[in-house]
């Protein structure tokens, strides 16, 4: 179990080459004192953007990377561009999602351009204005910088005159940051900005942590369906090391005990705002490095008894999981029974479900409000897709 602590949420982001660059804006000193939006080692945090002074529609997306839930983890960190905006490049492109500025693979185009750095290391809840003790002196403040960029971004472009499309998208631990931070934007862009009008929806990639009653592989090798489930402790010692932001109106209605709102396949109940989910049945990054099942044993070819069994609860879990929440939201769902984490979940091609891509599924989803429940029905309980790759 302890493993799945010291490695929990080792999650990727935008895969990222080619197209036409975004550039670089590190947020200013007065801006980051003002709202506490530091990375890691309390450099100032910042994004890219590339703006299109003709359209009214804008595109923001969450970067994932991982959590740091250890000493070690963090300070690590700190010497790349996970946790320090000193590693940044000077500008950033995107040739395969939502920031691809190619209209013939991307269905957000035009949009304006919003790309956010991941280098809080906390999937975009943390709220820590101050040093924290327990992870060596760093910051934790993710929602903070979210918050900070929103206003900069308003303040010194042509967002200020108006928007009308807005879309909210991420991978991995910037898709659960779209989870904890949808119905905040929403209420901040209408209330605070005076943005009434604006149509804003959320689509989390490989975000959902975690399906429920997962179990952790070195629990489950010994005990199988008698082990505790994970998602329940993993929730609560995520928001006991980050001190994360909750969605506000799952804490009213947990009442003394809010942690469970970390997690998003329970927040997910309580968000407001339209969401599409893309998730993988067999997200690679969950089976293999946070519930701890060895590649030799959890591989979209195992052959191992203990292997195959987890891997084969596990999507059961994910699918189940996601088909109640479908069944109690207006929630869109793409699932591919694909055993990968996000690299599959993208704009260019990708798998097909019950002929769909995500890309023209969301796009309808977005433009016209048609619902998906795009859930892959292949034979098995496996990973049984033929496409799993963009």
């Amino acid at each position: 179990l302890m493993r799945s602590v010291r490695i929990l949420l080792l999650l990727t982001g935008l895969g990222l080459c080619g197209g036409e660059p975004m550039t670089k804006v590190i947020l200013p000193d007065d801006v980051v004192e003002s709202y506490g939006a530091r990375c890691l080692d309390g450099s100032n945090a910042g994004y890219y953007i590339r703006e299109n002074k003709t359209s009214s529609d804008w595109v923001f997306w969450l970067e994932g990377g991982g959590l740091c839930v250890t000493v070690f983890d963090c300070i690590e960190r700190t010497k790349c561009r996970l946790g320090s905006s000193k590693y940044w490049d000077s500008t950033m492109v995107d040739n395969n999602n939502v920031l691809n500025d190619n209209p013939k693979e991307n269905p957000f185009a035009t949009f304006n351009h919003v790309f956010l750095p991941y280098c809080s290391g906390d999937t975009w809840t943390g709220i820590r204005r101050t040093r924290y003790a327990w992870l060596g002196e760093l910051y934790t403040a993710g929602h903070l910088i979210f918050h900070a960029v929103v206003d900069h971004v308003f303040n010194t472009t042509s967002m200020q005159k108006g928007v009308d499309q807005f879309l909210l998208s991420g991978q991995s631990a910037g898709g659960i940051g779209v989870f904890h931070n949808a119905d905040w934007l929403q209420d901040y862009l209408t209330k605070s900005l005076g943005l009434s009008s604006v149509m804003l929806k959320a689509s989390p990639q490989g975000g959902l942590y975690f399906p429920n009653g997962v179990f952790n592989f070195e629990t489950y090798a010994i005990l199988r369906e008698h082990s505790p489930p994970f998602d329940i402790f993993g929730s609560w010692y995520v928001h006991l090391i980050d001190g994360s932001f909750l969605d506000e109106s799952c804490v009213q209605a947990q009442g003394e005990n809010p942690t469970k709102c970390w997690d998003t396949a329970f927040l997910s109940r309580y968000v407001s705002t339209p969401l599409f989910v893309a998730e993988n049945k067999f997200d690679q990054n969950q089976i293999n490095d946070i519930l701890a099942c060895p590649p030799d044993e959890c591989s979209s070819t195992t052959t191992k008894v203990i292997g195959s069994g987890f891997m084969e609860d596990y999507g059961r879990k994910m699918n189940g999981t996601l088909h109640s929440i479908a069944s109690e939201t207006n929630i869109s769902v793409f699932m591919p029974a694909c055993f990968m984490h996000t690299d599959d979940l993208c704009m260019k091609a990708g798998p097909i479900v019950l002929g769909q891509t995500y890309a023209s599924a969301v796009a309808a989803w977005f433009y016209h409000g048609t619902r998906a429940l795009l859930f892959e029905t292949c034979t098995g309980e496996m990973p049984c897709h033929t496409i799993c790759g963009c």
